[in-house]
């Protein structure tokens, strides 16, 4: 074959096979005239069964006719499957006008049209463009939001951003859009609403008499099981030192003399581990735990006894204009929860006082003090376990 190649014959090998010029020129014509007439993505091996062609020749042929100019697409997914440029350019001319119309442009969108790396294409497509997780957003609806945040603060009011913001988007990609623009802004974004958080504070002084009103009348009524629920003071108890010194008054007067009294080390008695291991139970620091989930308990029970937050959310209604949409209402009411729980507590903390506590005696008004104090910080635990 080698001897007469190029002079009784021309021919190519393609694996164990060879091909005169005559049939590659037909088999190319072939090829040409089957993609130039292909709308959308095939698959070359599909085309290769169908006209009855070996697989590594289209291959090659396609890719030569490309790069010769003579056939218009591109070959994609390891020079698996052909893209003709006609749907490329439809495809672009659709996200182009999906993207000026709406102003973003999700990237599970685009990998629905078959576009293996949406991030990579959007950047080179929208180069001006901010591209967050999943989503490629038009600067212009950026700069709105800033504004709009802006006008927020400075009102000490709420915006619905649903007016301004691409309807299609869930939650996640709505807080990837927003949050990053309000970093150490006064204002939260609560489902699609923008409020000030000096109009939560303004809300949260409407309900400050209601709530004084309901700690009272908790306080009048509970004090009893105040007095019974568990305290922290157990918790707070220092261990002792190893050398005590006690104070011994010698006779009368200020003759008192200081005795010193040393720790003995006691003999090892086996009979007395049980007694220690059951002591240890009854430990106050092992028992801090339980006293503050009994605490956190108190406190649920009684501010959802005595404080309605369907109450708060009336109250916030008559107080607001009529313009706040009960939505605004619901999503304040939430936010002040955990710190009208705060305040509860705390007004039943001033009614324990020297004055206020006229009924009970020292050793029951202290007691009382302590258990207020343990349930602030089981409030404040709950607090900062929500973050």
């Amino acid at each position: 074959m080698q001897e007469y190649q190029s002079t009784l014959f021309h021919v190519h090998k393609y694996g164990e096979k060879y091909f005169t010029d005559t049939f590659l020129n037909a088999t190319k014509a072939k090829i040409r005239g089957y993609f130039t007439g292909v709308i959308r993505p095939v698959n070359l091996s599909s085309v290769a069964s169908k006209l009855q062609i070996p697989e590594n020749l289209i291959n090659s042929i396609v890719s030569s006719l490309i790069s010769t100019g003579r056939l218009y697409g591109n070959l994609i997914a390891g020079r698996s499957g052909f893209v003709p440029k006609c749907y490329t350019y439809a495809e672009d001319t659709y996200i182009n006008s999906f993207y000026s119309q709406n102003g973003y442009v999700e990237w599970n969108y685009l990998k629905r049209l078959n576009i293996p790396d949406p991030s990579s294409y959007l950047k080179t497509e929208f180069p001006s463009a901010i591209h967050l997780p999943g989503l490629t957003v038009n600067p212009l609806i950026v700069d709105q939001l800033k504004s709009l945040i802006s006008g927020v603060v400075r009102d000490v009011s709420w915006i619905d951003l649903s007016h301004y913001i691409p309807n299609g988007l869930d939650s996640n990609e709505r807080s990837a859009l927003v949050n990053p623009l309000l970093k150490d802004a006064p204002v939260k974004l609560l489902e699609t609403y923008l409020i000030a958080d000096k109009f939560i504070e303004r809300c949260e002084a409407f309900i400050d008499t209601y709530l004084k009103k309901k700690a009272q009348t908790a306080f009048h009524h509970e004090h009893h099981a105040i007095l019974s629920s568990p305290t922290q003071q157990q918790s707070v108890e220092v261990n002792t030192p190893k050398q005590a010194v006690t104070l011994s008054k010698g006779g009368f007067g200020f003759g008192a003399r200081e005795i010193k009294t040393k720790n003995v080390k006691k003999k090892y008695n086996p009979s007395k581990r049980k007694t220690s291991s059951s002591s240890a139970a009854n430990d106050p620091e092992n028992n801090f735990s339980s006293g503050i989930g009994d605490s956190q308990s108190l406190i649920k029970d009684l501010f959802a006894r005595y404080v309605l937050m369907d109450d708060v959310r009336s109250i916030l209604s008559s107080q607001l204009p009529s313009d706040v949409p009960s939505e605004v209402i619901d999503q304040v009411a939430d936010v002040l929860e955990l710190t009208l729980q705060q305040s509860f507590i705390r007004y039943i903390g001033s009614l324990v006082s020297p004055n206020a506590g006229a009924n009970f005696d020292r050793q029951k008004k202290l007691q009382t003090q302590e258990v207020v104090n343990s349930m602030v910080l089981s409030l404040q635990v709950i607090k900062f376990s929500s973050f």
